[in-house]
């Protein structure tokens, strides 16, 4: 497991916290929508952590290894 401070200028973050927008916005009813856009997020004022954490998955048939991140 990997914790950073994250400038989010990464594309997987980018893309995480677009996506995680957009369904929220989908099942949350218009009144309880509260999300900063991701230049929001940018400012200096604020300090955005992320969590990487690598999982392997291992075929015993075929003896290779997955490594998913």
């Amino acid at each position: 497991m990997k914790i950073t401070i994250d400038d989010l200028r990464g594309r997987e973050i980018a893309a995480f916290l677009t996506e995680h927008i957009e369904e929220m916005k989908s099942v949350s009813p218009p009144e309880s929508k509260h999300a900063l856009n991701l230049e929001d997020l940018r400012k200096p004022e604020i300090t955005f952590w992320t969590l990487f954490q690598t999982i392997f998955l291992f075929d015993r048939n075929n003896r290779t290894r997955l490594i998913l991140h």
